[in-house]
């Protein structure tokens, strides 16, 4: 469904630790302004432009150094099921590539890529570049 991927000026440990700081996301991340963490879920606060806020609990699958990786099921596997990877790779010590991924499967799979699919794709770009601008920030201590 939805893949972007950014080169970020800075080494991966700071990206991982900006990106696994759930409770700072209001702070730098537009697309979602907020993430509590509670055990093996995390509920997100998912913010379309233009739209109202919505809450959705996503389980926890892996939470890594540099992954994070959680699922949504609604009711079933059958009906509608999406998974969204985030990894930080390095690319030196001062680089890293952030990339976000989702795949969705389902009944209701096509009907939320048609109403949906476009805004999950600026959202996980708008993630991305703010995640770049947070880090750097955190780097040069402005943020």
């Amino acid at each position: 469904m939805a893949h972007y991927a950014i080169e970020i000026p800075c080494p991966c440990s700071l990206v991982s630790s900006v990106l696994l700081d759930f409770p700072k996301y209001n702070e730098w991340c537009s697309f979602t302004p907020g993430a509590q963490r509670n055990d093996k879920s995390v509920l997100l606060s998912v913010q379309f432009p233009g739209e109202a806020l919505r809450k959705q609990r996503v389980c926890l699958e892996e939470i890594g150094p540099r992954s994070l990786t959680w699922t949504y099921t609604l009711f079933s596997r059958c009906l509608l099921y999406a998974r969204r990877e985030q990894k930080v790779e390095s690319l030196g010590d001062t680089t890293s590539r952030y990339t976000t991924s989702e795949t969705m499967s389902g009944i209701l799979a096509p009907v939320v890529l048609f109403l949906y699919g476009a805004k999950v794709k600026r959202g996980f770009q708008s993630v991305a570049e703010e995640l770049r601008t947070r880090a750097v920030g955190v780097r040069e201590g402005t943020s």
